[in-house]
């Protein structure tokens, strides 16, 4: 199973705190709560209450709206879905049906599955802009994947009751799984064709999981009574902090509700409360020393390995008029710029999806065009270091092959009338600035 962000070395620790930022008491008693942009552009949380209701509140606890809604809803989700930026709100009922509803409460699809529904979760196994929709089906122990249209994919049964069924992604190389949890604590990693991949037994009962991610790490919540637990996702699959409430936990689900990097746990728990808890996480080397998020990063890939990949990548994409840098030393390397091979890879898997190939950049000092320099080597347009306008990549323009910066042919030739040719980044002179045809 691939590492997910933390390092295997025995020589790192990983310490993970939990901490309580809101809590209020529900309206209502209710049976679910999910994180999901509703009424405004920030993700918001929605209560699921028997009154008939849905409530949807901030992160600070304060109400935002009503609706109107069957209280039969067992769980729900919320996203786009037909990748048409229109979100829908997925259900899953006591009477086993999976509805699609509108932000309005049209219905857009159904689809009855027999039994009532335990959990579901949207992912995107191919990368498109449609959604998948995993339904975990109660009293049979089944799963099924169904596509963005309610059509059914495949269907798996499991030896024992599931009490979570997730879609998403297990590492920053954007592998999706579907991750199904039994109540017994057995947690099954299947591929998107259904194929069971892994299995890990925790050891512990679990009642709810979901995903976690703090930064750039990757983890699993379970919680079972009144315990939350936090577990790594390497090959050991260690248990990392445990969090325990007063009240028994009934619903549980994790997401973004503050202009962060990183998840919240959110809970719902017997005295009808929704608490929100900040996990943050730290990591020592051998020595004691804390580590930044960058090292940490550097400490959990194998340089040896990833040299080859990379080198493959910057094949497939080409040089495109643009100079591939030397690979030296574990670092990306020309005069006067250096690139560090774990932070580039991580942001390389960002950009290669806006078909550009490029990481952040170090230019010892010289002045940032934006709050990180950024180093793109290969994509359908560019930025001229002088007037910041968008350079197409096939039409001609100057580059400096000591910072790698782009100048339009316009800006070049004022320079040349004004006698003022060094690079306004890096200040190499003139014989460093050549034209790409």
């Amino acid at each position: 199973m691939v590492d997910m962000g933390i390092s295997q070395d025995e020589s790192i620790k990983v310490i993970v705190n939990i901490e309580k930022v809101s809590s209020f008491k529900t309206p209502a008693q209710c049976y679910g709560v999910s994180i999901g942009q509703i009424t405004r552009d920030l993700p918001q949380l929605v209560l699921s209450c028997y009154d008939d209701y849905l409530y949807i509140y901030g992160a600070d606890g304060k109400r935002h709206h009503l609706l109107n809604w069957s209280s039969k809803f067992t769980s729900l989700a919320i996203g786009d879905i037909a990748g048409n930026t229109h979100k829908v709100l997925v259900s899953g009922s006591l009477d086993g049906v999976v509805r699609a509803i509108d932000m309005s409460g049209n219905l857009v699809w159904q689809v009855e599955l027999g039994k009532p529904v335990k959990s579901l979760s949207l992912g995107n196994f191919d990368k498109d802009k449609t959604s998948e929709v995993l339904v975990a089906v109660a009293q049979v122990n089944a799963v099924v994947l169904l596509k963005n249209t309610g059509d059914i994919l495949w269907r798996k049964s499991f030896p024992s009751k599931i009490v979570s069924a997730l879609i998403g992604d297990i590492d920053d190389n954007n592998h999706t799984r579907a991750v199904v949890m039994e109540s017994e604590g057995r947690i099954h990693f299947l591929d998107k064709f259904g194929k069971l991949e892994r299995t890990v037994n925790i050891g512990k009962k679990i009642s709810q999981g979901s995903f976690l991610k703090i930064g750039s790490s990757n983890f699993i919540v379970t919680s079972h009574q009144g315990i939350i637990t936090i577990w790594n996702l390497t090959d050991e699959f260690k248990e990392l902090t445990q969090h325990e409430e007063k009240n028994r936990i009934r619903v549980m689900t994790t997401g973004r509700v503050f202009d962060s990097n990183n998840d919240v746990i959110v809970i719902l728990t017997r005295d009808d409360r929704v608490s929100i808890l900040r996990p943050t996480m730290q990591v020592y080397d051998k020595d004691g020393k804390p580590l930044s998020e960058d090292e940490l990063v550097e400490a959990s890939i194998d340089l040896d390995q990833l040299r080859p990949v990379l080198s493959e990548l910057f094949k497939s994409f080409g040089i495109t008029g643009i100079p591939i840098v030397q690979l030296h030393n574990g670092y990306i390397s020309k005069t006067g710029a250096r690139i560090s091979y774990s932070r580039f890879y991580t942001d390389l898997l960002r950009f290669q999806n806006k078909g550009q190939l490029g990481g952040r950049i170090d230019h010892y000092g010289t002045p940032d065009m934006e709050k990180d320099d950024l180093l793109v080597l290969s994509g359908e347009k560019f930025f001229c270091m002088s007037c910041n306008q968008q350079i197409p990549v096939f039409q001609s323009h100057y580059q400096c092959d000591q910072c790698f910066r782009f100048l339009c042919k316009e800006c070049h030739e004022t320079r040349e009338m004004i006698e003022f040719i060094e690079c306004p980044f890096c200040q190499a002179d003139g014989s460093h600035i050549h034209l790409v045809e």
